[in-house]
């Protein structure tokens, strides 16, 4: 039987692995991370037809900026290239043991599933905004696969996004199921609205991309806010039963509270404001960063 298709598609620190390693708690879930990230592809240790066909080598290459030029010059490379995503993503929602026992995302923090014996029949990755922007091919294969649901996934507050990514780049940690110690950013506000513009692109561009594909849009804030809600018209969505929620072990990197990490709150508060973000600052809406 044909596995259901899907993927959370998203910008960097939006909550995707909280995310995701809630779905793959779900006994008909097979939920992986971002299998189009180079450093998170399976192991030379897979299988050999795997490495026969040099696919590591080829998803390189397909990601490198050059690779245009090659395919003009190089025919059987250009040929070669056209096929590596549908064959790849052939093996990724057909072979669960071989993505298994090579996990992309081991982050999920004591929540992979051990194989014993499968029998998924909803299967999906985490795809961000920068993967799918550096791939043409990779876009071509989401606007003609037809078995595939869509979540995009938004998170409102784009402050706390911002923070999360300068937490991320001090710490070296992306995620954790500790808690971690409390650390203050003195924001620049020009930085802030540069990036708030930026992520409100993106989320314009994904959305438009996606406009003719059967998705659903979900924010962050509101699964947290009221989770069992979201819970159930997600599963409605990709078509699997209800099954209680099984909450991941991770933890918060940083505070709820904005003022209690933007040393310069009151300046960021001002500034934000002018530019009609007064609503990010509204410390009673659940979020974590």
């Amino acid at each position: 039987m044909m596995s259901q298709k899907f993927i959370i598609l998203t910008i960097q620190r939006t909550g995707s692995t909280f995310f995701g390693a809630l779905l793959n708690n779900h006994p008909n879930i097979r939920m992986h991370g971002e299998i189009f990230l180079w450093d998170h592809l399976p192991s030379k240790d897979g299988y050999d037809y795997f490495m026969l066909h040099n696919y590591r080598n080829v998803y390189k290459v397909l990601f490198n900026k050059n690779y245009r030029r090659l395919v003009k010059y190089v025919p059987l490379f250009g040929k070669l290239i056209d096929n590596f995503i549908p064959s790849y993503l052939r093996i990724f929602y057909n072979d669960s043991k071989f993505f298994y026992e090579n996990n992309s995302e081991n982050y999920w923090i004591n929540d992979v599933k051990p194989f014993i014996h499968f029998d998924e029949k909803t299967v999906g990755f985490k795809l961000m905004y920068s993967q799918l922007q550096e791939s043409e091919l990779l876009r071509k294969w989401i606007k003609n696969e037809y078995n595939l649901k869509i979540i995009l996934l938004v998170r409102r507050n784009y402050l706390k996004n911002y923070i999360s990514r300068l937490n991320r780049q001090k710490t070296k940690i992306a995620h954790s199921n500790t808690k971690s110690e409390k650390i203050m950013f003195h924001l620049t506000p020009k930085k802030v609205l540069s990036f708030i513009k930026k992520s409100e692109k993106e989320y314009l561009w994904l959305e438009d991309f996606i406009k003719q594909k059967d998705y659903i849009k979900i924010y962050y804030e509101d699964i947290l806010s009221d989770l069992n809600k979201s819970w159930r018209n997600i599963l409605e969505f990709i078509g699997v039963p209800y099954y209680d929620i099984q909450l991941p072990k991770l933890k918060k990197r940083t505070s709820d509270h904005l003022s209690k990490i933007i040393e310069n709150y009151d300046e960021i508060k001002l500034v934000l404001s002018k530019k009609n973000y007064s609503y990010l600052f509204d410390e009673n809406e659940k979020d974590s960063l």
